[in-house]
């Protein structure tokens, strides 16, 4: 019995990433281009799926770091005071 039948991988990421940002990380986004080595990763029993989270946590460490990166290179980043 399970009380999500229909969305019950948004409600275990969203759990995931709840669980991840109280302990001090960055929520781990798995993209769309993703999707299917995702659902591959979850039909097998040896599945990597900690590799596939390790991939997307580091993924979006990246991401901040270039936006961050593309703002202070615009001089859009201010100072905090």
């Amino acid at each position: 019995i399970f009380p999500w039948p229909r969305h019950s991988g948004k409600v275990a990421r969203l759990l995931m990433n709840t669980i991840l940002m109280k302990e001090g990380y960055v929520p781990a986004v798995v993209h769309a281009i993703e999707r299917q080595r995702y659902y591959d990763v979850l039909r097998n029993p040896h599945s990597g799926l900690t590799t596939l989270i390790c991939e997307s946590l580091e993924s979006t460490i990246e991401a901040a770091s270039r936006f961050l990166d593309e703002r202070e290179e615009n001089g859009t980043v201010r100072a905090a005071s």
